[in-house]
């Protein structure tokens, strides 16, 4: 390990060799329940499912949006307990609101965003991202405040 790096750095790239070793098993009980099954009789999910392929595109959009989701509330909760020093009880009820506000936005928007064109849902939402999105902060300070803040860093 060299000894330039951050301590949590290195710390972080020895755990990898963790995360390398549990992909093994991760890899096994994939092809037990993705691969085997498609030559059963009557298999769990059959592959003709993913012969559509606006219905693979579908699939692949929703595990993306549970990908990040969970990697949202998992930071969150890191906020919560390590910043705000809330117990596992705490955090986990001050994730909740979050949570029940998704599961109604999402059964009554559903409803109404279908009636949206597709290509006019993915224009909304790339200017959505753009408004609030990582850059928003920056846009929001102006050039004038970036110049400051960047000369306080400077003089510090």
């Amino acid at each position: 390990m060299p000894d330039r790096l951050p301590r949590p750095l290195g710390q972080g790239v020895q755990r990898i060799g963790r995360f390398g070793q549990a992909l093994g098993p991760g890899h096994q009980v994939a092809q037990a329940v993705a691969v085997r099954p498609r030559r059963g009789a009557e298999p769990l999910l059959p592959a003709a499912v993913f012969a559509d392929r606006d219905r693979a595109a579908a699939f692949l959009n929703l595990l993306l949006l549970a990908l990040v989701l969970t990697s949202f509330l998992v930071y969150l909760v890191q906020y919560l307990q390590g910043v705000l020093r809330l117990d596992a009880l705490e955090s986990g009820l001050g994730i909740l609101p979050f949570g029940l506000a998704l599961l109604v936005t999402t059964q009554r928007l559903t409803k109404r965003l279908v009636r949206i064109d597709l290509k006019a849902r993915a224009a909304a939402g790339l200017v959505l991202l753009f408004w609030f999105g990582p850059g928003a902060r920056r846009r929001a300070d102006g050039p004038a405040d970036a110049e400051k803040a960047a000369s306080a860093t400077d003089e510090g």
